[in-house]
């Protein structure tokens, strides 16, 4: 006895025309999904990777869509005479904006974050004690990203000492 049920059930007999077309359609809809899900997983940026602005953050020669309201402009009394250039050399280092936090600390915003190269130093400033790597340091250096921002490094990134030489104390 046949019920209603069995013309939605697969059945040898109609293995026919329809299943056949419809396993090719299955497999290119699998496919489709399986590069838009691929796709999206790419999309994602990396923290480093900036579309427009270059690395190094050099704000001179920099296209005019990169910000820079972040940027921090010292008073002609604070200025040094040019920027110290530092080197970090561990990667995706947090920049932490340093117009939210005059002291630097690992709870300020985080703006940027970085890869090894050599940055643009302001000064350098003591604020809360980090430790990772096996090193401990309270001393934190503002930098500029590659995003324009200014932002404090924490110098166990950077190459150097305790405090970096020839990047001066901050005065603010």
């Amino acid at each position: 006895m046949r019920n209603n049920y069995s013309r939605y059930l697969p059945s040898f007999s109609r293995m026919g025309k329809t299943n056949s077309t419809l396993l090719p359609k299955l497999f290119i809809f699998l496919f489709i999904c399986t590069i838009c899900v691929l796709s999206t997983l790419n999309l994602q940026a990396a923290p480093t990777a900036h579309a427009v602005c270059k690395p190094g953050g050099d704000t001179v020669d920099q296209p005019a869509n990169c910000p820079t309201s972040g940027h921090k402009t010292p008073t002609p009394t604070t200025k040094p005479q040019g920027f110290a250039s530092v080197y970090i050399y561990a990667t995706e280092v947090n920049v932490h904006w340093d117009n939210a936090c005059k002291t630097p600390k690992v709870s300020c915003q985080v703006k940027a974050m970085v890869n090894p190269g050599t940055y643009k130093a302001l000064c350098q400033k003591a604020g809360e004690s980090v430790s990772d790597l096996g090193y401990t340091n309270k001393w934190w250096t503002d930098i500029q990203a590659p995003n324009g921002y200014w932002g404090w490094v924490t110098n166990i990134y950077i190459q150097g000492d305790v405090k970096i030489a020839g990047v001066p104390d901050c005065t603010f």
